[in-house]
C-alpha cells in the first residue's frame, strides 16, 4: 500500500535510529493513511482509475478522485465487442464474469461443469475469441467488430455473472473517445460542450489522480498520526482511565481505534471531499 509519509521519514521525526519495530511503524503508516482517506472520503496518494458513470442529462462529471493530473480516455458510451455462449445440452447455467484481469467462464451441471479462468493480460481480443473457443465444453465466441482485434483484451469493462447458456451475452468496452470536454483538475470535473446521453455506466473514464509528491502538510499530518497510533500501541484498550495518588489520565477513544484525533481532523478539512452545490 502506498502511503502519505515514508518509514525514513516517520523514524526522522520520531528519533528511531535502529530498525527493531520497522514491521510494526510500516503497519501504523498504513494505518494512518488508511484512515486519513477515509476522513477525507478520498483517495490522496497517486493512482490510476478505470470508472464508469450514469449519463445524467447534463454537461458534468465529478470524478471520484482529484487532483487530476492525467486523462487517458473519456468514452461517452460503450460497446457490445465480443458475443459469448455455452450450449452444453446437459447444463442447467452457464455464466461469463469479467474482473480487471480475469475472464471467467463457468459451467453450473453437467458433465462440463466447473470453471475456466483466462488471464486478460495475455491476450488481444482476436486471440481472446479463439482462447474461448478453443475450450471446446459447447463455448462459442465472436468478435462482432474486427477493426478491434488488436486491442489488448484489459480494456473489457467488468461485468458478473452474465447468463448464456443457450444465448447470447455480451463483453464490452469503452466506445468512441469524447474529444470536446474541459477539465478541472484540483475539483476532478468534467464538462463538456453537450449533455450527455441518459443510460447506466454509459461513461467511462480512465485517468491518474492523487499526489506523487505529498504536500508538506499533510505528510506531516500522516507523521503525527502514524506517532499517535505507535505510540499508543501500548494502552490496554480495556482502560479507559487511570489514577495514581491526586493525578489520573483518560485515554483517548481515537488512541484505541482507527480514529483521528480531533486537531488533525481541523488539520484536514482542506483535504476533504468538496460537494456540488447540486
Amino acid at each position: 500500500m502506498s502511503t502519505l509519509t515514508t518509514l525514513a521519514n516517520y523514524k526522522a521525526h520520531a528519533g528511531i535510529t535502529d530498525s527493531a519495530d520497522d514491521a510494526l511503524i510500516t503497519l501504523e503508516l498504513e494505518r494512518a493513511t488508511k484512515a486519513i482517506q477515509v476522513e477525507c472520503d478520498r483517495d490522496l496518494v497517486a493512482d490510476t482509475y478505470r470508472e464508469r458513470y450514469n449519463g445524467e442529462g447534463d454537461c458534468e462529471i465529478i470524478l471520484d478522485q482529484y487532483p487530476i493530473t492525467a486523462i487517458s480516455l473519456v468514452s461517452t458510451d460503450v460497446l457490445d465487442i465480443i458475443s459469448i455462449a455455452n450450449t452444453s445440452t446437459d447444463a442447467y447455467n452457464a455464466s461469463v464474469d469479467i474482473s480487471a484481469t480475469t475472464m471467467t467462464l463457468t459451467i453450473s451441471g453437467g458433465s462440463d461443469a466447473g470453471s475456466d479462468a483466462l488471464t486478460l493480460s495475455s491476450y488481444t481480443l482476436t486471440t481472446l475469441v479463439a482462447a474461448i473457443d478453443a475450450l471446446g465444453k459447447g463455448w462459442d465466441a465472436e468478435l462482432l467488430l474486427s477493426d478491434y482485434g488488436v486491442w489488448a483484451a484489459t480494456e473489457l469493462l467488468p461485468v458478473y455473472g452474465r447468463g448464456c447458456l443457450d444465448q447470447l451475452t455480451y463483453a464490452t468496452i469503452p466506445g468512441t473517445p469524447a474529444e470536446d470536454y474541459v477539465v478541472a483538475t484540483d475539483e476532478g470535473v468534467i464538462t463538456f460542450a453537450s449533455s450527455l446521453t441518459r443510460g447506466t455506466q454509459n461513461i467511462v473514464v480512465k485517468y491518474s489522480a492523487g499526489w506523487a509528491t505529498i504536500p508538506a502538510d499533510l505528510e506531516r499530518i500522516a507523521i503525527e498520526l502514524t506517532d499517535y497510533y505507535y505510540r499508543g500501541r501500548k494502552i490496554d484498550p480495556s482502560i479507559q482511565a487511570e489514577k495514581l495518588g491526586d493525578h489520573s489520565i483518560t485515554y483517548s477513544k481515537a488512541q484505541q481505534s482507527n480514529a483521528i484525533p480531533e486537531g488533525l481532523v481541523l488539520r484536514l478539512a482542506k483535504y476533504r471531499r468538496w460537494m456540488s452545490a447540486d
